[in-house]
């Protein structure tokens, strides 16, 4: 059973100003704490909690809450939810139902103990006179301990509930506590409160960003300051003045960090204070192919990313330490880039480039690498689609990106790696990501190092999105694709799974982009591989293999006997459906027999008959006069299960 401490005490309030803002403290006793309202040693959780006008003592905006923790627990509460309200009732004795405002959601952890001050999304008007009503809810799958925060002795102000398995923003039954958890309030006092809630949204270009904000109500005209990251509002920076909540910023340089500050007018002399920052990194100009890069070209490199980070000694550069001819490359350097250099410090380190993929047939993609690394310390190498990836301490892959295979390593000395890409890619954007990942043992010289990168449209593409369908026993049909629609001449080749592309296989002149393959053997493995002729003296590679099975041939010979042996001609053609898609389906097992070692069976225990699971035999050529026989039983008398046995004509095969 899950126990709850609870231990407290008294209250009292104080008020400083700190930059502008009044921060109030009602409840300052260090001696006592209470578990709610993070109350995660239960999955759910809910409180409700009344702190008076006459202990506020002002009116304003609420921008931050707190509370002071004694004990923290860091486990994350999902769905973290703070409502604020004002209220004439004065104490609160029962579930509080009336309106409140969404002033912050999200998921969250109290990460340290002492004050942990919680920014709200949405800053809240208090007007002075109320009672303030503040909730805080979450809704977890699991748990683990609590954290505890300081709070007072003060009957009828708290309701809370904490359980497992219920939705903590939707629960009702709550009870009273006899202590108040402290509390500190941010507020905003002045005539002319600050802008919050600034925002942006990159757009595709990486030289415009979309700006807005939301402005309390005594403002007419606003200020905003832009610059480069890390620069003082009120001593540098661009300047516009503007009579609305949002703006376009323009005339940006591509892949760079800019903060961006905005501030209220009220009146000639009735100024704001700057708003909380916004930091944003415009977005790649993406470059276009045939894309060419030896990192001579300034521009060009300055829309690589790095993503490395000051806490690795290891990071991504652009330098001269290393190269494959011309002055620079891109490699892994702990130096900063003065030497093609690395240390044992466990990290996985992401540079990438978007490109688009001018509209062809295909693509070669070619660079210059090298890389040694100890085991497990390697260069990888994928296109996929543009993906947010940070640095991180080890090898593990974002979520949506290819598996980080096909490592390259174990060369001191430069090689050329060339990858064929279908025209699947033509006319979109994609990003091309190199990562390096090493461990913390041994650090065997050199690592990463990238240069002469090529991206170039194939005269002649490798067919893509091949399918096959229409399967039989002795017949599938197969189709492709291409971008080119003109001359459509390609090679099929096709042979049972395994076979030499090179000596092997039954060559086919197709002049579509399907075909169709007959005289099959049944039941078996094939693999298809397809190629374009696009002229004499210019075909393209084979494409990647696409393998189907045939299916069996239709039972002709009677008396047939099914006995689930493993050795029967038919063992493989029985196929099952579970389409409840649970644990329990068809299975072949052995023991409880009618006859030799084996049976088919379906395990059924304790799912209440919740099963339609189906077990479908091969196809059976009636000629008449047959019949069926088979034998069934249950494993307990006390888990009967209904067999039907339906027969199925087959029209079409």
């Amino acid at each position: 059973m899950k126990k709850v401490f609870i231990i407290l005490v008294a209250i009292a309030i104080n008020i400083v100003a700190l930059h502008g803002q009044k921060i109030v403290t009602i409840g300052n006793d260090m001696t006592n704490s209470v578990v709610y309202p993070f109350t995660t040693y239960y999955e759910d959780g809910r409180t409700q909690i009344l702190y008076t006008f006459d202990e506020i003592l002002m009116s304003g905006l609420i921008e931050e809450i707190g509370f002071n923790v004694s004990d923290n627990n860091s486990y994350t509460m999902n769905g973290f939810t703070i409502k604020m309200g004002l209220t004439t009732n004065n104490t609160l004795t029962s579930l509080y139902t009336n309106s409140t405002e969404v002033v912050y959601e999200g998921d969250y952890s109290v990460s340290a103990t002492g004050w942990q001050m919680i920014q709200l999304q949405t800053p809240f008007y208090y007007d002075g006179s109320s009672n303030l009503i503040i909730e805080i809810c979450y809704d977890n799958d699991d748990y683990d301990y609590y954290s505890y925060v300081y709070a007072s002795e003060m009957s009828n102000r708290t309701m809370t509930d904490y359980d497992d398995g219920n939705h903590g923003c939707s629960m009702t039954s709550l009870y009273q506590e006899s202590y108040r958890p402290n509390l500190r309030l941010s507020i905003d006092t002045s005539t002319c409160p600050r802008p919050y809630s600034l925002s942006t949204t990159d757009n595709s270009t990486g030289t415009s960003v979309d700006l807005s904000w939301i402005s309390p109500y005594s403002a007419t005209a606003w200020e905003l300051k832009y610059g480069l990251n890390g620069f003082d509002p009120d001593l540098s920076g661009n300047t516009i003045f503007l009579t609305s909540t949002n703006y376009t910023l323009t005339g940006l340089l591509s892949n760079t960090s800019y903060t961006a500050y905005v501030r209220g007018i009220c009146d000639a002399n009735d100024t704001s204070s700057w708003s909380r920052k916004i930091s944003f990194v415009t977005c790649q100009i993406a470059d276009s192919v045939p894309y060419y890069c030896g990192f001579e070209d300034s521009v060009d490199n300055h829309n690589w990313t790095l993503k490395s980070n000051n806490l690795y000694s290891n990071n991504w550069v652009i330098g001269s330490a290393t190269q494959n001819g011309g002055s620079n490359a891109l490699y892994i350097s702990d130096d900063r880039g003065i030497t093609n250099h690395y240390t044992q410090n466990s990290c996985l380190l992401w540079a990438y480039r978007d490109i688009y993929f001018t509209p062809a047939d295909g693509y070669e993609v070619s660079f210059n690498w090298k890389c040694f690394g100890e085991y497990n310390d390697y260069l990888y190498f994928f296109i996929d689609e543009k993906q947010d990836v940070e640095p991180s301490y080890n090898s593990v892959n974002p979520n949506d990106l290819p598996d980080l295979n096909n490592q390259l390593y174990n060369n001191r000395e430069w090689q050329t790696h060339t990858t064929i890409i279908d025209g699947s890619y033509s006319g979109t954007t994609k990003r091309l990501y190199f990562a390096w990942s090493n461990n913390d043992l041994n650090n065997f010289q050199p690592p990463a190092a990238i240069d002469n990168i090529s991206v170039i449209p194939l005269s002649c593409g490798i067919p893509y999105n091949i399918y096959s369908e229409n399967i039989t026993d002795h017949t599938a049909d197969i189709s492709w694709m291409t971008n080119d629609t003109i001359n459509l001449q390609f090679q099929v080749v096709y042979g049972l799974s395994g076979f030499d592309l090179n000596s092997g296989g039954t060559y086919l002149a197709v002049s579509s982009n399907e075909v169709q393959l007959t005289n099959l053997a049944s039941l078996s493995n094939y693999d298809v591989y397809i190629r374009r002729i696009c002229s004499i003296s210019d075909t393209s590679q084979w494409s990647q293999s696409v393998s189907f099975t045939t299916l069996c041939d239709a039972v002709t010979d009677f008396p047939f006997t099914e006995t689930f042996e493993q050795t029967t001609s038919f063992y493989n053609c029985w196929k099952t459906i579970n389409n409840n898609f649970d644990d329990d389906t068809w299975e072949i097992r052995s023991g409880n027999s009618h006859s030799g070692n084996y049976s088919i069976a379906i395990y059924t225990d304790y799912n209440n008959g919740y099963n339609d699971d189906y077990l479908i035999s091969p196809k059976i050529t009636l000629s008449g006069n047959q019949f069926l026989q088979f034998y069934k039983k249950v494993r307990s008398s006390g888990e009967l299960c209904l067999v039907k046995m339906l027969l199925i004509p087959i029209t079409k095969k």
